[in-house]
């Protein structure tokens, strides 16, 4: 029975892991971040996902050694040799790297067998349960932010899979208020930082387009309610993904703005959450977005940006920065 296990990192590893407990909003009730049962969770989905691959690679290169003209005996030494050739080279640790962090890890009901499998059947005689653990985090951390976000999420996205391809409508927890969702997709955001689940709120009587973050969901349960979406929400989905699912909330607005040299540029450099941009006449262009996709991009424009044509949002600035004025009183 293992009680705890201290794993040593170094800070790159050490530091990605523990933004991620943030990013991908592992709290407990009172509102500290929950090390423990990140951990837990990320060791046991990743080990998983390697583990399918595995089992995957396995399955084909058993296929393709059927129509070789060897033993059966060397056909399984030549798949056991693949496969411990693609766990060492996801697996190498470098020495020369400083493992000066560390966490401390204690399996869970959840994960306890889990952990003792890993001890019986993984560990060689060469390998402490550390060492090995510091190796899958290692990749974990090696990977993009959406792709350990899939990680934290493993099991909330396989269900929602499952529920996008049979038509299935979604039954999930996100903030302690459930959510009845049609799915229609899982999407990165723009940046390709965080994944988020596209579908139709069936609890809105208008039935409105919404987009979820994938790291805010919980407790997916899989009604056996089908849902059928009609050709016109269809392409509304489609239509909301290419503008940037992150902006998915709220209608489609257009605005008509003057922009300043030094705006014109900021617009060209300025690429995160740009929304869709035409150029007019002269300095004149148009945007369109959703509401709070132009707030977000264009409130730190300041004196380069003028908007014609819409008082709602000269207002919104109007007051933004008459705040930040009032605070430097």
């Amino acid at each position: 029975m293992l009680d705890k296990i201290k794993v040593n990192l170094s800070y790159h590893v050490y530091n990605t892991i523990l933004q991620d407990m943030v990013r991908f909003e592992f709290f407990k009730a009172n509102g500290d971040v929950n090390r423990n049962e990140f951990l837990n969770c990320i060791i046991y989905n990743f080990y998983q996902s390697k583990l399918k691959k595995r089992e995957q690679l396995k399955e084909e290169l058993t296929r393709n050694a059927v129509l070789t003209d060897i033993s059966n005996k060397n056909k399984e030494l030549m798949i056991n040799s693949a496969i411990k050739i693609m766990d060492d080279f996801y697996n190498e640790d470098t020495s020369y790297r400083y493992h000066n962090h560390y966490f401390m890890i204690y399996p869970n009901k959840q994960t306890e067998d889990f952990f003792n499998d890993i001890y019986q059947n993984e560990i060689k005689n060469y390998v402490s349960i550390s060492a090995f653990i510091r190796r899958l985090l290692n990749e974990y951390a090696s990977l993009p932010q959406y792709l350990r976000e899939n990680v934290a999420k493993r099991q909330e996205v396989i269900k929602l899979h499952t529920a996008i391809v049979g038509k299935n409508v979604a039954y999930f927890n996100v903030s302690n208020h459930e959510h009845k969702i049609a799915p229609f997709n899982l999407v990165r955001n723009r940046e390709e930082t965080y994944g988020y689940l596209i579908g139709i709120d069936l609890n809105s009587k208008k039935l409105k387009p919404v987009s979820i973050k994938l790291s805010k969901i919980y407790n997916v349960t899989i009604s056996k309610e089908n849902f059928k979406f009609t050709k016109e929400q269809h392409e509304e989905m489609l239509k909301i993904i290419s503008s940037g699912v992150e902006f998915a909330s709220g209608d489609i607005i257009k605005v008509k703005i003057k922009l300043t040299d030094a705006g014109v540029r900021m617009v060209e450099f300025k690429s995160h959450n740009r929304p869709n941009i035409v150029h007019l006449t002269d300095d004149i262009y148009e945007v369109s977005c959703t509401l709070s996709n132009f707030m977000n991009y264009f409130i730190s424009f300041g004196k380069e940006i003028k908007v014609l044509d819409n008082e709602d949002i000269k207002n919104r600035l109007r007051k933004f920065y008459s705040l930040a004025l009032d605070n430097l009183d």
